[in-house]
């Protein structure tokens, strides 16, 4: 019996089959915009993101035998906003994370709570990012779609829901809400309450991997089958740690895509004041007892695009392998600038939209493969950063396991290994996300005894490298004149 994971994410969806624990059968993306309507709003057009959705599958039947799909779930982008119908139609636009109207309310929703209170109940340091303050920009500013919405969906809900599902959302991503109580496992009455949410429009919470309903007529349409299988998924972050291998503590995920994430995992809750200092949120991770803790980098390969096209107006073809290459010819000395990598703000721990990047150290010597370099060590020093970050709450991690489009980048996950001094691996399957969906739905099933089972032969090493100790000694010096010109990132926007 084959299995379907979707990852629904900001700028595309995709979804792949796969035969349990063996390979990726096929795998297809359908891209989508996001909408800017005015400075600070970034919003997607929920309709158009569900479309997207059915032409995957559509692609998949045709590319797959749909008749052996027996199961699937949905990994999603957190945080997005969806207000639908009992039909499950939109009302308006969905809030993306990274939008910027509620400001207002989020100013008085700080004012109304304790900063500590809320991380200790929810695992989400406060802030507006998260769906509470989005909601509450609803109900203030659309007020008719709030009141005629019959759910507030998020995108994975939003999708399982027309594609069969009863409304449903899994811990993880109720976390991101920062409604939800981490320890009741329930909406928290204390903060809905607050912000004038009725519970009853909220998606029941769940844990991922439960039978969540099955196909639907648009899936029947298809081609499949009707007895096809629905389960929850989870925020995309916690499926591209399962589709990583990450199933026990001092191993983490390095997602090095568009932004770049780092999640770990432990059997300890700590919601403690270090944890709010570095703003590091901890959520319910699947299997037993596990909880996620995650730094993120607001950039990451969307700063080499925009080095390879903003500066260097450069086709797309050879344009990485050349410069790696380069990289790989100097790599025994760092590069003589530094790149603060803050061109969309900054993520953890600083958590600033207003940050700004800059490059320091530049002369008339300095050449574009110089800066290229710049970029990437920027990106390693960040996460050299957030990992110190992480053991100063407690979480250690000894391993590192990238996916993404920079895990194919030799020279980078070289130096990713020699600036923070962990053993770095590149994972074979490149489509994590899919790949930790549909295990969730195969452990849910009952056909796999665990994750990691459910992963099987998909989960192996691609590639492995070790932090050289010479090189290792000259970043260090390095990272502490990063260190000092980390501050200045967060201040440019005052100037």
């Amino acid at each position: 019996m084959q299995i379907i994971g979707i990852d629904v994410g900001t700028s595309g969806a995709k979804a792949a089959v796969f035969e349990p624990g063996r390979r990726m059968v096929a795998c297809v993306r359908e891209p989508y915009s996001c909408i800017c309507p005015a400075k600070g709003l970034l919003e997607l057009d929920p309709e158009e993101v569900w479309q997207a959705v059915v032409r995957c599958l559509k692609r998949l039947a045709g590319q797959a035998d749909a008749s052996q799909v027996g199961m699937l779930a949905v990994s999603t982008q957190g945080e997005a906003v969806v207000p639908v119908d009992r039909e499950g139609k939109p009302l308006m636009n969905a809030i993306l994370t990274f939008d910027s109207r509620n400001a207002e309310e989020f100013g008085w929703f700080a004012g109304q709570t304790d900063r500590f209170r809320v991380m200790e109940q929810t695992g989400m340091p406060s802030h507006p990012m998260f769906s509470a303050t989005k909601l509450l920009w609803l109900r203030n500013h659309a007020p008719d779609g709030f009141e005629k919405a019959w759910k507030f969906f998020c995108f994975g809900d939003y999708i399982a829901f027309r594609l069969g599902a009863a409304p449903a959302i899994d811990y993880a991503m109720a976390s991101r809400t920062m409604l939800f109580d981490l320890r009741a496992r329930r909406w928290s009455e204390e903060l809905t309450g607050l912000c004038g949410i009725p519970v009853e429009k909220l998606p029941e919470p769940v844990a991922a991997g439960t039978p969540i309903g099955t196909a639907g007529p648009v899936l029947t349409s298809l081609g499949y089958p009707d007895t096809l299988r629905l389960f929850c998924g989870s925020h995309d972050q916690i499926c591209c740690s399962l589709g990583a291998g990450v199933f026990d503590e001092g191993v983490a995920m390095d997602s090095l895509g568009t932004t770049e994430s780092i999640v770990c995992v432990s059997s300890r809750l700590t919601a403690s004041r270090q944890n709010l200092a570095c703003n590091i949120p901890v959520y319910p991770y699947p299997g037993e007892g596990l909880y996620a803790y995650m730094t993120f980098l607001t950039t990451c390969a969307s700063l080499l695009e925009w080095f390879r096209t903003k500066l260097l107006d450069a086709p797309e073809e050879g344009f990485y392998a050349q410069y790696d290459q380069k990289l790989t010819e100097l790599r025994d000395q760092p590069a003589s600038v530094f790149a603060l990598p803050y061109f969309a703000g900054a993520g953890t721990p600083q958590m600033d939209f207003r940050a700004q990047g800059l490059f320091a150290g530049l002369t008339l010597d300095t050449d574009r493969y110089q800066l290229y370099r710049a970029i990437l060590e920027g990106t390693c020093f960040e996460g050299r950063l957030n990992l110190a970050n992480m053991e100063s709450c407690g979480i250690s991690v000894r391993e590192l396991r990238c996916i993404g489009g920079g895990a194919r980048s030799a020279p980078w996950l070289q130096m990713k290994a020699d600036i923070t001094g962990r053993r770095v691996v590149s994972m074979a399957c490149e489509e994590a996300g899919c790949l930790g969906a549909a295990m969730l739905a195969g452990m849910g099933s009952g056909q796999f005894r665990s994750l990691r089972e459910a992963g099987g032969d998909l989960l192996h090493e691609r590639g492995v490298f070790l932090p050289d100790p010479e090189r290792a000694a000259r970043y260090e010096e390095a990272y502490q004149t990063y260190l000092k010109l980390y501050p200045a990132g967060s201040t440019l926007y005052t100037i």
